[in-house]
């Protein structure tokens, strides 16, 4: 609600609260997207328009692209059709993305994307990092898409039919443009979808982990050679079987093979974590996949991440140097995200070692004014990543150094501050839990999310009526926060005020429809208070979003019985 949705969907769209009002006031420009949003602000250019100075000089004040490196060119695109970390917040059109946002770092904890790129869950069309067009040329988003008109083109900016065309291929492959060239490289007729550049190398794909239930295939950005028999196992569906689904993928297989031999070959850093299994030794893995010399940034992170989840943890009393030695070197990448990331990974395994130590503070020193901030950002988010999974699985002790490290890089990070307190809290520390939250509410008071939290560390800390208190201050800054209004609806059903429960699991529901849990504690609610036919919807709902729920199954059940007693 606060962010995300009205930074791309609409143009200068701001939401800020009120302190005074206590609430939020959003003010709309357009839902349209203009000029602004993607050339920043435009004031003083249309001011020397009206004024017919414009032409006066080369500089017509605003930002023009036409000129821009190609990671510049995909930034402007970036900032809305890509997974997003936010690094700094207040990001504003105009401004480097890179020092309020990182497109690489959902590679870290999460796994959005195949080893060789392909989209795994929903991940817009940043995989065009994975792709030669890019990696080994200048490919941007706007060599094929007119970004004014919404059209296609080549990239020499000429109109293409639809995106079907292979004007946007051959204007860069000349070699394939004639029909006959055509034909000799698809074996296919000219007239057949297979002679069709997109139809094999940018096939639509149905995200995997969005599942089957709806439709939500993309354009495949890593413009990939179709494999297959590697696809079949990689567990997508490849260009060659979306158009022969009769044919076996061993035949499919045979006949690539047959009419063009052995394929060009994965890139070092893509093979390295294609090959890499838990069972590697921690040297056999970083030979695959702690690879400076790659130029493959997204491919780099990825590696650093499964390094780092199989073969390190914190404050480790010794380092293999051959380890080490890699990542220092990927630690002086000229990649930001790659750079931070190593640091963080060499912070993580052994930040307190005093040599390495010595290197982090001058790694520090020696980045700049201009990147010190974002730098530091992305460190933090890498190890508060490192620390959650930690978390997640139970291990709270461990989570917690992790973000006592991170605090270390950034002490008034308000996020890593009330993780850190969540770990405290869960881990039975509740003195502590207490003053970690104090402080995270302090830096950021109008986090409804943190509150809620706070609140939960009340409990644990039976300190029932302040834990309602933080509910109520969460909803108050935020009405909408299903969470507030669920913790509420728990304090007054243990406080046997079923009324007032009800009416805040309601409103839970209402806000988070599939939230399983506040459908059946509605329903223990609507039983306490003999409303039988409410209560048993309530829990055929809470059976619907969460299936198997033995508790869920068992109260819907007895429901069912006394409702047909009556």
């Amino acid at each position: 609600r606060l962010s995300n949705c009205q930074e791309c969907h609409g143009s200068q769209i701001t939401v800020r609260f009120d302190a005074a009002a206590r609430r939020y006031q959003t003010h709309v420009r357009t839902y349209a997207v203009n000029c602004e949003s993607c050339h920043g602000p435009g004031g003083e250019h249309v001011g020397r328009a009206r004024a017919g100075t414009l032409g006066g000089s080369r500089d017509i004040a605003i930002a023009t692209f036409a000129v821009t490196d190609k990671d510049s060119s995909l930034a402007v695109c970036f900032q809305c059709h890509a997974v997003k970390t936010v690094i700094n917040p207040g990001y504003l059109p105009g401004r480097p993305l890179d020092t309020h946002y990182s497109t690489k770092l959902s590679a870290v904890g999460d796994e959005p994307f195949y080893p060789d790129g392909r989209v795994r869950t929903f991940a817009y069309q940043e995989n065009h990092l994975f792709s030669d067009c890019y990696l080994n040329g200048s490919m941007t988003c706007v060599d094929c898409h007119d970004p004014h008109s919404s059209e296609y083109r080549d990239i020499y900016g000429q109109r293409l039919e639809d995106r079907f065309s292979n004007g946007q291929c051959v204007s860069c492959h000349p070699s394939k443009e004639t029909k006959s060239d055509l034909v000799r490289h698809t074996r296919h007729s000219v007239e057949s979808a297979g002679s069709q550049c997109v139809a094999c190398h940018m096939p639509y794909l149905q995200h995997p982990e969005v599942g089957r239930a709806l439709r939500f295939a993309r354009s495949d950005h890593t413009i990939p050679i179709p494999r297959p028999g590697f696809d079949e196992d990689l567990g997508v569906e490849s260009a060659c079987r979306s158009c022969h689904p009769d044919r076996s993928v061993r035949l499919l297989q045979q006949q690539v093979s047959d009419w063009y031999g052995e394929l060009k070959p994965h890139k070092d850093i893509v093979r390295g974590l294609l090959e890499f299994t838990p069972e590697l030794s921690a040297r056999e893995a970083a030979e695959r996949l702690l690879l400076s010399e790659a130029a493959h940034p997204l491919a780099q992170i990825a590696g650093l991440n499964r390094f780092q989840e199989r073969h390190l943890r914190p404050n480790m009393p010794a380092l293999d140097p051959t380890i080490a030695s890699r990542l220092r070197r990927l630690a002086r990448s000229p990649d930001l995200d790659v750079r931070a990331v190593a640091l963080a990974t060499l912070h993580y395994a052994r930040g307190d070692d005093p040599q390495t130590r010595r290197s982090l503070i001058q790694q520090l020193e020696s980045v700049g004014d201009r990147h010190d901030a974002a730098l530091r950002g992305r460190w933090v988010v890498t190890l508060g990543y490192i620390g959650d999974s930690w978390r997640v699985r139970g291990e709270l002790g461990t989570a917690a150094v992790v973000y006592r490290k991170a605090l270390e890089i950034l002490p008034g990070h308000p996020h890593i501050n009330a993780q850190l307190a969540e770990a405290y809290s869960l881990a039975g520390n509740h003195e502590e839990a207490l003053a970690r939250f104090a402080d995270a509410i302090s830096l950021d008071p109008n986090r409804s999310l943190t509150l809620v939290n706070y609140g939960v560390a009340l409990e644990r800390a039976n300190r029932r009526e302040q834990a309602a208190d933080a509910y109520r201050r969460a909803l108050e800054i935020n009405p909408g926060e299903f969470l507030g209004h669920f913790n509420l609806g728990n304090y007054h059903l243990r406080g046997d005020e079923f009324d007032q429960a009800i009416e805040r699991y309601r409103s839970a529901v209402a806000l988070n429809p599939g939230f399983a849990q506040a459908h059946y504690y509605l329903a223990r609610s609507l039983t306490m208070t003999n409303r039988l036919d409410e209560a048993l919807e309530a829990a055929e709902r809470a059976l619907e979003f969460d299936r198997h729920s033995e508790r869920t199954r068992n109260m819907l059940e007895e429901l069912r019985r006394v409702v047909r007693q009556r």
